[in-house]
């Protein structure tokens, strides 16, 4: 019994961390895909469908645009393999030593390559997605791209550079 009591502040100290943790945790599950989501989260998860209700397309439309979702994943597929593949190519020189600029700015300069090719097959892709919208959906389709790009475009073109 006496030694309860000279542990007592101990006993207190050790249950308040304990609660402590227990309420970080929970938090933490909570506000990283727990019940809560977050304002940063997109509100629509599924460009198909919500390309699709934004535009108001017919079932005709929505069929080609189908048509057109799967072709341009399948390509993406493979160009982003490729682009994999070029840079573990590139970052499995990291051993060698004497390894020389030249090779390296190939093996870059592929990725690159490779990273432009997919660009320009996005870029035609929404091209052809835009090409099945009449004008009043063409007008709701290039808003909607405007607002993407700014939404991905860099967000920190003001800040200094990090200090080496």
């Amino acid at each position: 019994m006496e030694n309860l009591r000279k542990n007592y502040w101990l006993y207190i100290i050790t249950g308040v961390i304990i609660t402590a943790n227990i309420a970080t945790l929970a938090l933490l599950w909570l506000y990283s895909g727990g019940f809560y989501k977050s304002p940063a989260e997109p509100p629509h998860t599924n460009l198909f469908e919500y390309l699709c209700k934004e535009l108001k397309f017919t079932p005709a439309q929505s069929d080609a645009y189908r048509l057109l979702r799967n072709e341009h994943q399948k390509g993406s597929r493979k160009l982003q393999d490729s682009i994999r593949n070029a840079k573990d190519a590139l970052f499995n020189m990291l051993d060698q030593s004497n390894t020389s600029d030249e090779t390296l700015a190939a093996l870059s300069n592929k990725a690159a390559a490779l990273n432009a090719e997919l660009d320009v097959f996005t870029f035609h892709h929404f091209q052809k997605v835009r090409g099945i919208c009449n004008a009043d959906q063409q007008k709701r389709f290039d808003d909607i791209i405007q607002e993407a790009l700014r939404s991905i475009g860099p967000q920190h073109q003001n800040r200094p550079p990090p200090r080496p």
